[in-house]
């Protein structure tokens, strides 16, 4: 907690989840955020070292080495005009919220590598597209089948290297490392 911290301060506790990396060959995965899993809710009682807080909600197990944030200032804005970028390279999906399998499907939650620092923002509406890949034909020869659109992401939330998006249409298997693109 910090200094300035008073009775009566609300707090998000939190876990640390999943560290969210880069696709691409040249960043050599490095790290882009870390996700915070909300576990519940405190508000601060008796400040100082040690400080005492209230649970006044849990959703998960909150246990020793959860971290705490400050609530005040996390608004969230209920409206947006969906729209989309004018330009977007090297986009990919690189991780499904709650996911279980390795496929994605329509109002799942997925994580793309761009963000705030690449000019994506709230309402962006997103392709994702299915790789281009060759097949054999019935000669045995080989024919490059172009790319396909898999479905359609609606970012909703930015940071600043990565953005949560929502799964809006899907009529093709979506998979982990996707390109992302303008529609």
């Amino acid at each position: 907690l910090d200094e300035a911290a008073h009775k009566g301060s609300q707090y998000m506790i939190v876990r640390l989840g999943q560290t969210y990396r880069s696709p691409l060959e040249d960043e050599e995965g490095e790290v882009l955020a870390h996700e915070a899993i909300y576990l519940g809710e405190a508000v601060l009682n008796v400040p100082g070292e040690p400080a005492a807080l209230k649970i006044t909600s849990a959703v998960r197990e909150i246990k020793d080495g959860d971290r705490l944030l400050p609530s005040e200032g996390r608004g969230f804005q209920e409206d947006f005009q969906p729209h989309s970028p004018k330009y977007l390279n090297d986009a990919y999906i690189i991780a499904v919220v709650d996911g279980t399998g390795s496929l994605i499907g329509k109002y799942q939650i997925v994580v793309i590598n761009k963000g705030s620092n690449d000019d994506i923002e709230r309402g962006h509406v997103l392709a994702i597209n299915k790789g281009s890949h060759f097949i054999r034909d019935i000669y045995e020869e080989e024919i490059m089948l172009p790319q396909r659109r898999a479905g359609l992401l609606l970012v909703f939330r930015v940071f600043e290297y990565v953005s949560y998006a929502l799964v809006i249409n899907s009529n093709l298997p979506i998979h982990l490392l996707d390109e992302v693109a303008v529609p």
